[in-house]
């Protein structure tokens, strides 16, 4: 039987942001990262991600 490990690598992060809705289907924003999350998940580097971030959000 395995053990379940999905568990171990569970981040928990804050971060505030405003957004800009352009449009009915476009927004844009900016924000904070308060924590050193980080939500690349194919490479497991160890850096802070932590600071300012833009956001461009749309929907088809």
């Amino acid at each position: 039987m395995e053990a379940d490990d999905s568990l171990d690598n569970l981040e928990h992060g804050a971060l505030l942001s405003l957004n800009k809705h352009l449009s009915d289907n476009v927004k844009i924003g900016v924000g904070y990262n308060f924590s050193s999350f980080e939500d690349d998940l194919v490479h497991e580097d160890d850096y802070d991600a932590q600071g300012v971030f833009i956001n461009l959000i749309g929907k088809i």
